[in-house]
């Protein structure tokens, strides 16, 4: 089995998706349905009238296959695993039975979606209670999910800055909600039994739970997001694609591939390759997602030159898309292109300041401006990428950048908190950070020689792209060590004569 084209069973899948996806407030699953649908020709979105169906079609010769480039991917057929899941839609009298509740829960569903778009998760819960299909225990479950993060998320900023406060909020209900959906089979509710095992660390079954998702419902990126999550490097990639319900030639596995190697810091040619069979004619020619997508393995592949012509052509075609706009203002900075990086930063405030990925741009123009001296403000920029860590816990990128304002006011401790927020993480996601600290550690007086080692060893051992630097510096920081040790070996062997040769040392305890 192959994947050629977008034909009108894709089609109608994405539309499908970007309803099913609404309907239960997965938002970005839905808007990236949505936009990968508006992305093939209208030609092919539009229904054919049974005439023009009978008739020739206007451009008989089969779909061409993508122009030769010099990236042209390597698609390996492996061989299915023997227990891969295969594509298989919910039995006929399970759908029949499920359409019939929903159509009786239908007004409570409605009431609930409202109740969850004003953030009323509480509530919605309240009125789903009567429910009995599975798209109305999806959006109990789902309400009570959000609501328990929410919590979470206030009780861990109430222990902002005492030493009780966790490296991340932690949500005590997740065995609860894991309960709820231990036995589903709805593929979205198999979606919520993936996401909850992941959270909870549980990655082989919560890879299980994403597999057989996916193989009922392909379409739910929300899914395949959670899978990702699942991977610490390329090998558990390599080992995972022969379990996918779909051939490797299938769009979606590709995707998924791309993005999770993008997540890994670790795309090659063969990515930038697949990115553009995805962007062919027969395909998704003008997704902006895959355009992005693009952009961010070349930013990956430190070719900034072109990674930035690829954003540029994504905002030419929608200039208030914000998604990786935090990527384009870090290849702004490293091109020292500090006229775009204000111009686009003047633009996405307006558009939207409250986004981290706007928060950090914003920053990032007030690092670059300190780096140029043309103004002293440290204090602004912190301002702004520690306001994008408050709305997103996870922005890595900006507890990175604040570390670096911290280094310029000379401000050690604050540096090493800041970078240390960034590395607590898997080391998919703390390399470049990881690299930081332990050169900060290493430099700067009263560091961490030790902890600088744990990092870089943990980090040299890796896949990532950061592996040489680590290595490196790892070279350097055993040096320290060593020499460390030569002089506490040294003040020890002098201790006793400093003792007989200068004053008395404390009288023993209980002496009079």
């Amino acid at each position: 089995m192959s994947f050629s084209t977008v034909d009108a069973e894709t089609v109608a899948a994405l539309r499908d998706a970007a309803r099913d996806c609404s309907q239960r407030g997965l938002s970005y699953a839905s808007k990236w349905a949505a936009e990968l649908l508006l992305s093939v020709p209208l030609a092919k979105r539009q229904p054919q009238s049974p005439a023009i169906h009978t008739s020739t079609p206007a451009r008989p010769r089969s779909p061409r296959p993508p122009a030769p480039t010099s990236h042209a991917p390597e698609i390996i057929a492996q061989p299915r695993h023997p227990h891969a899941p295969a594509l298989c839609a919910l039995p006929e009298d399970v759908r029949k039975e499920e359409s019939e509740w929903e159509a009786h829960d239908a007004d409570y569903i409605a009431t609930a979606r409202a109740l969850i778009d004003g953030k009323d998760f509480i509530r919605a819960v309240h009125w789903l209670k009567p429910c009995r299909s599975s798209k109305a225990r999806f959006l109990s479950v789902y309400s009570q999910y959000l609501a328990s993060e929410k919590q979470a998320l206030k009780d861990w900023y109430q222990l902002d800055k005492t030493r009780f406060q966790p490296p991340l909020p932690v949500n005590t209900s997740l065995l609860d909600l894991l309960q709820m959906v231990q036995n589903s089979i709805d593929p979205f509710l198999l979606f919520l039994k993936a996401l909850f095992l992941c959270r909870l660390s549980r990655r082989e079954e919560a890879i299980e739970s994403a597999l057989l998702s996916i193989a009922a419902y392909p379409w739910n990126w929300s899914t395949w997001a959670v899978l990702g999550e699942c991977l610490g490097d390329g090998e558990e990639l390599s080992s995972l694609l022969p379990l996918l319900p779909l051939p490797p030639t299938h769009p979606l596995v590709q995707m998924f591939q791309v993005k999770t190697l993008n997540t890994l810091h670790s795309p090659t040619d063969n990515e930038l390759g697949l990115c553009d069979r995805l962007l062919s004619e027969h395909l998704f020619p003008r997704s902006l997602w895959v355009m992005s997508l693009r952009a961010n393995v070349l930013y990956h592949m430190h070719d900034f030159k072109e990674a930035a012509v690829q954003f540029t052509k994504v905002l030419a075609i929608d200039p208030y898309r914000i998604d990786d706009i935090d990527i384009y203002s870090n290849i702004l900075y490293v091109t020292e292109d500090q006229m775009t990086l204000s111009k686009i930063a003047h633009e996405f405030t307006v558009i939207d300041k409250d986004r981290p990925e706007v928060c950090c741009l914003i920053g990032m123009r007030v690092f670059l401006c300190n780096y140029y001296s043309l103004r002293n403000e440290h204090e602004k920029a912190i301002k702004y990428f520690r306001r994008a860590t408050q709305l997103d816990r996870t922005y890595l990128s900006a507890w990175t950048l604040m570390g670096h304002e911290y280094v310029e006011m000379k401000n050690s401790h604050a540096a090493i908190e800041a970078y240390r927020k960034a590395v607590d993480k898997p080391v998919s996601d703390y390399s470049r950070s990881g690299v930081y600290v332990a050169r900060f550690h290493l430099m700067h007086g009263g560091g961490d020689v030790a902890l600088a080692k744990d990092y870089l060893e943990t980090i040299a051992s890796s896949n990532a792209e950061e592996v040489g630097q680590a290595t490196d510096l790892l070279k350097k920081v055993k040096a320290a060590l060593a020499q460390m040790a030569l002089d506490a070996a040294s003040a020890s062997s002098e201790k006793p004569e400093d003792q007989v040769a200068g004053a008395p040392s404390e009288a023993p305890a209980g002496a009079t």
